[in-house]
């Protein structure tokens, strides 16, 4: 129900949008009943849910039966192309770092700790990310000027 909730939450604000794609480690299961528990108790959000698709993260599918494989697979949902949506899950060996320090600290410090710990991992991963868009720029700038040249020589 609290997963229910959640997505209920977040469709709210995607009713303008084409096509939605949920990643969800176990999609197979949970679409099954989906639109059974959003008439009971989200009917507003009916209407959005109805288009919504799911797919099963890649690194995750590979442990599901061949069945699920083949309906659940994002690289064989439309507009989703190759995507591998297991960036959420990157972070968790370094989060599962901070149980050590955070077990024992009352909600408060709990709560303090872990947004200093993940909003620190974000700001490192926005920073090396604008370090490969840096290079994948200069790469792209570097393959225009080629093509430009061998366009312009023929």
């Amino acid at each position: 129900m609290n997963t229910d909730y959640a997505l209920a939450s977040a469709l709210v604000e995607c009713s303008n949008n084409h096509w939605i794609i949920i990643s969800y480690d176990i999609w197979c299961q949970f679409s099954t009943n989906l639109i059974k528990h959003f008439c009971e108790c989200f009917s507003d959000v009916l209407p959005i849910v109805s288009h919504v698709r799911g797919a099963i993260p890649s690194a995750h599918i590979q442990g599901h039966l061949l069945h699920c494989q083949v309906l659940w697979a994002f690289k064989y949902i439309k507009y989703s192309g190759e995507t591998y949506r297991e960036m959420i899950e990157s972070s968790w060996a370094e989060q599962n770092q901070t149980a050590g320090s955070t077990k024992e600290q009352n909600d408060g410090h709990h709560h303090n700790t872990l947004d200093d710990f993940f909003g620190y991992w974000n700001w490192t991963k926005y920073h090396q990310m604008s370090k490969c868009h840096y290079i994948d720029l200069t790469i792209s700038e570097a393959k225009f000027r080629n093509s430009c040249y061998a366009y312009t020589a023929v």
